[in-house]
């Protein structure tokens, strides 16, 4: 949601920039995954989002620090990196989130969905 820096200073001028995500979430569909990420589990923004995705019956997977914050109760599910340092957190969220992309392709790959 992030890759369009026009939507999010239009939003966030328009409205607020706590509710950037929260907005464009409402465009999702029901099958569709809402996966945040925030170091203390308590950015306003990634919270409203999974808010937003909850009540459309979306999934919503967060990815944390230690603690989980706010999103550890709110989301489907929860990856909390067991640290209170935020430079460590935020170097295993990059391992983590390569990890699932390498994981993601493989089973697509598998499932047909590229070719050789």
């Amino acid at each position: 949601l992030n890759a369009n820096t026009t939507v999010m200073t239009a939003l966030g001028n328009d409205y607020d920039y706590k509710s950037i995500f929260a907005k464009q979430v409402a465009a999702l569909e029901k099958e569709d995954i809402l996966f945040v990420i925030s170091t203390s589990g308590n950015s306003k923004n990634t919270v409203l989002a999974c808010e937003t995705a909850k009540k459309m019956g979306i999934i919503t997977v967060a990815l944390t620090g230690e603690t989980g914050g706010a999103l550890k109760a709110l989301c489907d599910y929860t990856i909390h990196v067991p640290s209170d340092n935020t430079p460590r957190i935020q170097e295993m969220h990059i391992l983590i989130i390569h990890s699932l992309c390498g994981i993601i392709e493989k089973e697509l790959y598998n499932r047909g969905f590229f070719e050789d």
